[in-house]
């Protein structure tokens, strides 16, 4: 039995030296809610140079972190891309796609690693601020300290090559603030009204990154949140020992009114 472990484990060493792994895209997705919270999807398209890559490949599909990722691939780059110092990360989910253009003759594919999961503030601002100044309207601010790329001398934001960051906005949001802007934008005049997409392909810097955006929720849902809000209290009311006197009180009117109005109309049949 244990010869065996020790032959299975040569084997499996044998496979990740002689496996070679190579990203060839890094593609980082960040769509932002409404509550402030967003959910990010990281793909890593990665380069198999022979029939052993390839194979190991198929081996380690089913891993689920993405730290044994990195390790086996030997690609630095292959993580988590938010500073949890200022954002919590949970529900991480990680799916490795089925290999496509394979070369029969070399033994080469391709293979994509997606990484979903979801961040939110580990205290208020740390990732996104939202305040509200006046009633249904919200205003948002991005800390993009809560990314993790590289980052220059300066300490700005460092895309690298063969890697596209994208944040997705809200669809009323309105732009009040950016800095930089991407390269496809035909307008640079604040604000900025029906572009919820936000895209820059490295190599690039962001410097001074800055992005501050507004929403302004229409009537009818402040008015669905207000009855909402009114049936919740309703229902907590109802629940406590008060609103069960309460209810006792109104059963006992209603049940006397209707008693009182058959005593009225039995005495106008006399």
């Amino acid at each position: 039995m244990k010869s065996g472990i020790i032959l299975l484990s040569i084997a499996l060493l044998l496979s990740v030296s002689s496996a070679a792994f190579h990203q060839i895209y890094h593609n980082f997705q960040m769509n932002i809610r409404e509550d402030g919270s967003a959910h990010v999807l990281e793909e890593f398209q990665l380069y198999m140079d022979s029939n052993e890559s390839s194979n190991f490949y198929d081996s380690i599909m089913s891993l689920n972190d993405i730290s044994a990722w990195k390790n086996v691939t030997s690609i630095e780059n292959m993580r988590i891309h938010v500073n949890t110092r200022y954002a919590q990360v949970d529900n991480v989910r990680i799916r490795a796609q089925r290999k496509e253009s394979c070369n029969p003759w070399t033994g080469t594919c391709y293979g994509v690693v997606r990484m979903e999961y979801d961040i939110r503030n580990i205290e208020p601002g740390t990732f996104i601020g939202v305040t509200s100044e006046k009633p249904r309207t919200y205003n948002y601010t991005f800390n993009p300290r809560a990314l993790s790329f590289s980052l220059t001398e300066e300490g700005n934001i460092a895309i690298p090559d063969k890697t596209e960051l994208t944040i997705n906005l809200p669809n009323d949001s309105v732009i009040t603030r950016l800095n930089n802007f991407p390269d496809y934008f035909t307008t640079t005049s604040l604000p900025i009204t029906g572009i919820s997409q936000l895209k820059w392909a490295g190599p690039e810097v962001l410097a001074g990154f800055e992005l501050q955006f507004t929403r302004e929720e229409p009537l009818e849902t402040e008015v669905i949140s207000f009855f909402k809000s009114l049936q919740s209290d309703l229902v907590d009311l109802l629940r406590s020992d008060e609103g069960l006197a309460i209810l006792l009180m109104l059963v006992v009117v209603l049940v006397s009114i209707v008693l009182l109005r058959k005593y009225r109309e039995a005495r106008v049949k006399k």
